[in-house]
């Protein structure tokens, strides 16, 4: 996100579970085109992939719809593989 806005900043990264797997957490705001935007970024590890959730809406402050995906990405249910492709 930060190659694509300006006036780009970000939390620290925390911690959580999601899953029952580690993951990491952090939210942006930065402008697109001159358009106040925000937005949620999670990373797991499960096995030797990494999944990543993102979400993001206009304005200063997360929205309610962006609420409502962050509790959905951290109900989330993940496994870890060991994927062959």
């Amino acid at each position: 996100m930060q190659r694509t806005r300006t006036a780009f900043n970000r939390t620290e990264p925390v911690s959580l579970v999601i899953g029952g797997i580690p993951a990491a957490k952090l939210r942006w705001t930065g402008k697109l085109e001159d358009v106040e935007t925000v937005g949620t970024m999670y990373a797991i590890v499960a096995g030797d992939k990494v999944i990543h959730f993102n979400t993001q809406d206009v304005g200063p402050t997360p929205t309610p719809a962006m609420l409502d995906a962050e509790s959905a990405f951290e109900a989330a249910k993940v496994s870890p593989c060991s994927c062959v492709e």
